[in-house]
C-alpha cells in the first residue's frame, strides 16, 4: 500500500482522525470539530 499513490494523501487521517487523538478524546465523545478539504464539521451532544 505504501507504494501505491492513492494512498499518499493522508490529509483526511491527519484532519479527521488524529484532531480526536491529539486531543486526547479516544472515546470520541461530542462535541466533536473538525475539518476535511477546509471545510468545518461539528457534532454536539
Amino acid at each position: 500500500m505504501k507504494h501505491e499513490a492513492a494512498h499518499a494523501d493522508t490529509s483526511r487521517v491527519d484532519t479527521e482522525q488524529r484532531v480526536f487523538l491529539k486531543n486526547g478524546n479516544l472515546d470520541v465523545n461530542p462535541p466533536l470539530s473538525w475539518k476535511v478539504y477546509g471545510d468545518p464539521y461539528t457534532i454536539k451532544n
